[in-house]
């Protein structure tokens, strides 16, 4: 069996390892928890738990075939979270689980059914690694991609767990009532409702302001449904 860290006991490499078969055996893994297999310890780089999750999901099937899958995710969270799995990052520029779900092995609706429980049991969806939130990091890739016009899988599940990082309080970086100015555009011809408190009341939303560097303009976006709702051009 593989040993995942020196830092971690016998029992919880086992742990990390039973949890990662696919098909899990659930029964085994309650077993191990049971008899003290900590998933809130923190190893050379990361704890138990974010060992088990990060890259979570690859297997071979019976045809020989690498396949993923994020079928068993969400019953495992249910079982973790009963043995005390503490999800709150306690260091901000720690890795955190939120992180985990950027480069997704699989890139079902089960992964992102897991990553709402996550969210639902206090996972902080602005946790920052070296300084950045999974949002910069999922906003810069979708933006490359639309630029060179390369849209696969891993770009409509990055698009799907942005909006929920939105839903559960995560902030892009651009985001909020200044948004990201471009200093070539003089204070009198930026958009319609920047810098007017009246009318943004009158707007009656939560929105902010990116600049759209392929059209030179501004995108005004809202928040709570993270849509295009307008767009405002910067004079030349």
């Amino acid at each position: 069996m593989e040993k995942y860290d020196t830092a971690f006991s016998d029992m919880e490499n086992r742990l990390i390892y039973e949890a990662r078969m696919i098909p899990p055996d659930l029964a085994a893994i309650e077993d191990l928890l049971q008899n003290g297999a900590d998933l809130n310890k923190t190893g050379t780089e990361r704890t138990v738990f974010l060992s088990i999750l990060e890259y979570y999901g690859e297997y071979v099937d019976e045809n020989g075939e690498v396949k993923e899958t994020g079928e068993y995710l969400p019953s495992l969270l249910e079982l973790f979270f009963r043995y005390g799995l503490d999800v709150k990052v306690k260091n901000e520029d720690e890795m955190s689980a939120a992180w985990c779900f950027v480069w997704p092995t699989a890139m079902d609706e089960d992964m992102l059914r897991a990553a709402e429980l996550l969210l639902q049991r206090g996972m902080k969806a602005n946790a920052r690694y070296e300084n950045e939130t999974p949002l910069d990091y999922i906003d810069d890739s979708l933006q490359h991609s639309r630029e060179n016009r390369i849209w696969g899988e891993l770009d409509i599940f990055r698009q799907k767990y942005r909006s929920l990082l939105i839903r559960y309080g995560g902030t892009p970086r651009y985001s909020g009532y200044c948004g990201w100015v471009n200093p070539a555009v003089p204070e009198k011809e930026r958009p319609l409702l920047w810098g007017d408190n009246s009318r943004r009341a009158k707007l009656n939303r939560s929105y902010r302001y990116r600049y759209n560097e392929a059209e030179e303009n501004f995108d005004l976006i809202d928040t709570k449904t993270d849509l295009l709702i307008g767009k405002y051009y910067a004079k030349r």
